[in-house]
């Protein structure tokens, strides 16, 4: 009676369907995931490669500004390698305009002295005659002290007077 009615292949009928609408909406739902898994993946390609692409003009940005005071600084040393070249010639001058005095100076007091004890040693008291002779020492020292401290400037312009 059952299978007469048709009722079990009724049954069949509703379960075929009922599993194809699962199917097809198993299969939507694949599809539909699938789309979003491609696009969530090319989202984080793009986002990936703009990230890079930001980054890598970053690197250049700062490898430029690196450079640009790597040079900024050259320059710097330059300019001031220069300046205390100009200087240097300033005091090499001034330190030799003052060796020259001290040496004028020396000399006409220890010829001062000398010329002292010559003529009037007989005539000045002991400790007079021992006072010129220090006066003599001190400057032959001071002379020796100039020519020491100065590299013998003195004895270049010596040798260029005569």
């Amino acid at each position: 009676m059952l299978v007469d009615s048709n009722e079990g292949m009724e049954y069949m009928d509703k379960a075929r369907e009922l599993l194809s609408s699962l199917s097809a909406a198993e299969a939507s739902n694949f599809a539909r995931f699938d789309r979003e898994r491609i696009a969530s993946r090319s989202k984080a390609l793009t986002e990936t490669i703009v990230a890079n692409s930001c980054l890598l003009v970053l690197t250049a940005c700062r490898f430029g500004l690196i450079r640009y005071h790597g040079q900024v600084l050259e320059q710097e040393a330059a300019q001031s390698r220069q300046e205390l070249s100009v200087r240097d010639l300033q005091l090499e001058k001034l330190t030799f305009a003052l060796s020259n005095q001290a040496r004028s100076k020396t000399s006409a007091i220890e010829a001062n002295a000398g010329l002292l004890l010559q003529n009037y040693g007989g005539f000045l008291p002991r400790q007079g005659h021992e006072y010129a002779e220090q006066i003599k020492e001190a400057s032959a020292q001071m002379e020796q002290l100039r020519q020491d401290l100065g590299g013998s400037p003195g004895s270049n312009s010596d040798e260029k007077a005569a």
